[in-house]
């Protein structure tokens, strides 16, 4: 396995929490975290679609 550390600026993060097992309950947290961005007029990346 490799990794490489790349300090980036300073941004605003937002994450979701969500409980059960990963594969029930990823897809609605993702969702649930578009929403939010989208309601909040943030730019958005569509990982959401990724997750289906």
């Amino acid at each position: 396995m490799e990794f490489m550390i790349v300090e980036r600026p300073a941004r605003k993060l937002v994450s979701c929490r969500v409980v059960g097992p990963y594969e029930k309950t990823i897809k609605e947290g993702f969702r649930h975290l578009m929403a939010w961005s989208e309601r909040h007029h943030q730019k958005t990346s569509r990982m959401a679609d990724s997750v289906s």
